[in-house]
């Protein structure tokens, strides 16, 4: 990796700011970048674009400019801290931050204009990444930048280009949740969301072929899902059941969703009346927790070959899929 030195200066010797005195008197400051700088002229402006390692150094200085963006919400800098402090689940020696082609941004006057958050992140994570960086474009832009939202992990894999990607990542968040026993402390659906990075939801994707097959099998075998749960919980129980039989989570997902040819001592019957009993009483609840217990522990019976006409929950069941 190919890396040289600039000062803050060269960088931004193109905008106003350096008409600035105190500007002129930090001037001498240095940053490292990579590969090369980039300078295009677009309508008799000079536009600078370069990916600069940030520390926190270099990141406290870079916040000086920043003097009229909106004000950070508390999450989502804890969020990007977080995921820079993490170390990855799929590669050796890396942190979760996944590098992207957003820039920070600073305007015609070298006033930070985007990137406020992933500045002050590595602050507070003591990181050095690799940031990309545009210099000198129109302060207007300022207007249409999304400068303090999170990147979900759902907006993650839309970026992906991915058919319903919402689906996509909340399976892959039930499967984790499941399969890692983390889904049981509490509500799955809070916990799950809580206890995967957004780098494990998209890896998690990428390398398991099994979800999109769920979410068809779902949608083209099962369309009665909406009436017990809603398709994309529907989903990503197929999808669990699958690491043990695709074919038997096929039968069982299917007669959950349907409930033709179900006898009456049958476990899957007995789910599906609790289900049904919970989408459509005003007075009956079941928690999300309760909810993917009762279902693992219907398909636990349904695949030891076991009848009940009551599908009651052990006290002892801690989420074991069989």
């Amino acid at each position: 990796m190919k890396t040289s030195k600039v000062t803050a200066y060269e960088l931004f010797r193109d905008t106003n700011l350096i008409t600035d005195n105190e500007f002129i008197k930090n001037s001498l400051f240095e940053f490292v970048y990579v590969g090369e700088i980039s300078n295009q002229m677009v309508d008799n402006r000079v536009f600078t674009n370069v990916d600069l390692l940030i520390g926190p150094e270099e990141a406290k200085f870079l916040l000086k400019l920043n003097v009229r963006n909106r004000k950070m919400k508390d999450y989502h800098l804890n969020s990007l801290a977080k995921d820079m402090s993490s170390e990855s689940n799929w590669y050796e020696n890396k942190s979760v931050w996944i590098f992207n082609a957003q820039p920070i941004s600073f305007d015609v006057n070298g006033y930070l204009i985007n990137g406020q958050n992933r500045l002050s992140a590595i602050i507070k994570s003591n990181k050095i990444l690799i940031v990309k960086a545009f210099f000198n474009t129109d302060s207007e832009t300022f207007k249409v930048y999304d400068t303090g939202k999170n990147k979900n992990a759902t907006k993650i894999l839309d970026l992906m280009s991915i058919s319903d990607p919402s689906k996509a990542a909340n399976i892959v968040k039930l499967h984790n949740s499941v399969t890692t026993g983390k889904g049981f402390s509490e509500n799955v659906v809070k916990q799950s969301r809580r206890s995967i990075p957004n780098e494990d939801v998209y890896y998690g994707y990428l390398n398991d072929p099994k979800v999109v097959k769920s979410i068809q099998f779902v949608k083209k075998r099962c369309q009665g899902a909406n009436k017990v749960l809603d398709s994309t919980t529907i989903a990503g129980y197929h999808r669990i059941f699958s690491d043990k039989s695709e074919g038997d989570a096929n039968e069982f997902i299917e007669k959950l969703c349907n409930g033709l040819g179900l006898e009456s001592n049958s476990p899957i019957l007995a789910l599906r009346k609790r289900l049904l009993r919970h989408k459509n009483g005003d007075r009956y609840h079941l928690t999300s927790k309760t909810i993917t217990k009762l279902t693992l522990y219907a398909w636990n019976k349904f695949r030891l070959g076991e009848k009940t006409m009551h599908l009651t929950l052990p006290r002892d069941f801690n989420g074991e899929v069989i």
